[in-house]
C-alpha cells in the first residue's frame, strides 16, 4: 500500500485517470450489461440507469482532473474520495431499500463494486494527505 501511495503521490493524475477508468466501467456495467439479465439481477432497471448515471459524472469528475493536472491536487482527490464513498454508501442503501427483490448475484456485483470504491476513495484520501 504505501508503494502504491508513493507512486500516485508522485503522479496523482494516474489515480485520477484509474478513478475515470473505473467509473466509466461501473457505468458501462450498470446501464448496459446488468440490464441484460433480469433473471440473475433483479435490481430495479431505474435504479441501475440511476447508479450509471452518477458512476457518469464521476468519469466526467475524475476524466477532466486527469488531463487537468491541477499544480495542487490534493483537494480534488480529497473531494473525489469523498464523492466515491457517498456513492459506495448510496449504492449499499439502495441494496437495503431493495433486499426483498434481490438475488445472489445482486448481492455480489454491489458488495465487491462498493469494496472496491471504498478501497479505492481510501488511497485517493491516503495520496491527498501526503500531498498536503
Amino acid at each position: 500500500m504505501q508503494n502504491l501511495r508513493g507512486f500516485f503521490a508522485r503522479n496523482p493524475h494516474y489515480l485520477f485517470r484509474l478513478d475515470c477508468l473505473g467509473a466509466a466501467l461501473s457505468a458501462f456495467t450498470l446501464m448496459v450489461v446488468l440490464p441484460r439479465f433480469p433473471q440473475l439481477i433483479r435490481m430495479p432497471e431505474q435504479v441501475l440507469m440511476s447508479l450509471g448515471i452518477l458512476a457518469l459524472a464521476l468519469v466526467l469528475y475524475s476524466g477532466f482532473w486527469a488531463f487537468q493536472k491541477p499544480a495542487k491536487p490534493a483537494k480534488w482527490l480529497r473531494l473525489l474520495g469523498a464523492l466515491n464513498t457517498m456513492y459506495a454508501c448510496i449504492t449499499l442503501i439502495l441494496v437495503a431499500i431493495h433486499n426483498n427483490v434481490l438475488l445472489a448475484p445482486d448481492y455480489l456485483y454491489f458488495s465487491v463494486e462498493s469494496a472496491i470504491i471504498f478501497c479505492l476513495a481510501f488511497l485517493e484520501w491516503k495520496v491527498a494527505e501526503s500531498l498536503s
